[in-house]
């Protein structure tokens, strides 16, 4: 990290563009690592980059710090001391741009920037119908409309929000991205004995995990003998014990826990499984897709738009279907490669970190 700070201290413009982000959180979230993401190409290209966020000390904070970022702490509680204080740190630092990585501090950014003249941009996360379900209607409102430019992370995002709140020009969108380099592809050599069956995902209702437990009773079931290993931590995490145990699954469902790094628990996998109601663009999907790891999903609005399926992954419309089509795949290694192949070729093309900051520059015009 001490060699990346001094390359990232020599790659200077000569007048450097001024970017102020600002983050609702820094926790171990989607949001979180596009902003480190994007923060580390910016350095990489010689922008002057600063951060804040609401809350202090999480884990992307530490990660930013060893760039060189110095992130600002967010310290006022209440609306109105936040935008309060949020306009003395823009005044002070004078950007160029002030992006906001959340959409509840769309506002936040950009009521401080409009009143000092400065290009504010907003953000959709998730489906649009998430964010409002949150927020409410008017702040929801004031988090779309307020900021000159909105980004979304998925196509199906920015098109439902427009629904929501028409009258302005519907968000562009910029996919979430992954440090290719950080992902290695290691097709399978030879058929598990037990092969492995993943989720990476907060526990929590949206993410439907009893599903995964399901299917993989399911299939187990059916003489397809299979672990599933469920990575994450929330508040549903003992509901779902309990359902292991009132199953007698205990043998085939292992609870990881809440991990920094999930590239060790993608690299056992055969494949990656997905039973959410609803995702933007799904980190966790890049990630496993990078290694060459198939994503198996049932189906949701936009994903279409990620994974086409039977050529780099899988999508489904119920659990039955789903269960047979895992056990197809359980037994053909080199469909599974060979699908695995061609994820890792569509993050090449589509999804590079490297890539996508430069969708960025171009979609805010700095």
């Amino acid at each position: 990290m001490a060699q990346l700070a001094r390359t990232l201290k020599t790659r200077t413009m000569t007048t450097p563009k001024k970017m102020f982000f600002i983050a609702g959180t820094l926790g171990q979230g989607g949001a979180e690592k596009q902003l480190y993401y994007l923060v580390k190409e910016l350095l990489l290209l010689g922008y002057d980059v600063k951060v804040a966020c609401l809350i202090k000390g999480e884990y992307w904070q530490a990660e930013l710090e060893k760039l060189g970022i110095n992130v600002l702490h967010i310290s006022k509680r209440g609306k109105v001391s936040r935008l309060r204080q949020i306009h003395s740190m823009l005044k002070k630092s004078k950007p160029d741009l002030v992006f906001s990585m959340h959409f509840f501090t769309n506002f936040y950014g950009a009521l401080p920037a409009k009143l000092l003249g400065i290009k504010s941009v907003g953000s959709i996360r998730s489906n649009g119908f998430h964010e409002i379900e949150h927020l409410g209607k008017l702040m929801g409102a004031l988090c779309y409309y307020v900021p000159n430019i909105i980004i979304a992370n998925s196509v199906h995002g920015a098109e439902n929000m427009a629904k929501i709140f028409p009258g302005r020009k519907q968000a562009s969108v910029l996919p979430n991205a992954v440090e290719l380099s950080a992902y290695d592809h290691l097709p399978f050599k030879a058929l598990p004995d037990v092969p492995v069956l993943l989720v990476i995902a907060r526990l929590i209702p949206l993410k439907r995990v009893h599903l995964f437990i399901e299917l993989i009773g399911r299939l187990n079931a059916l003489n397809m003998p299979c672990k599933g290993i469920i990575v994450g931590y929330g508040p549903e995490e003992n509901r779902l014990k309990h359902l292991v145990e009132d199953g007698m699954q205990h043998d085939s469902i292992m609870f990881a826990g809440k991990q920094a790094d999930v590239r060790p628990w993608i690299k056992k996998a055969y494949a990656l499984i997905s039973v959410s109601s609803h995702e933007g663009t799904s980190n966790v999907y890049l990630e496993a897709m990078a290694s060459g790891v198939p994503v198996v999903a049932l189906h949701f609005d936009g994903i279409e738009l990620l994974i086409e399926d039977s050529k780099d992954g899988f999508i489904y419309k119920n659990l039955e279907d789903m269960t047979i089509g895992c056990r197809n795949l359980l037994k053909n290694l080199s469909l599974r490669n060979s699908l695995g192949q061609q994820a890792r070729q569509k993050i090449e093309n589509n999804f590079d970190s490297k890539k996508v900051v430069h969708t960025f520059l171009h979609l805010t015009e700095i």
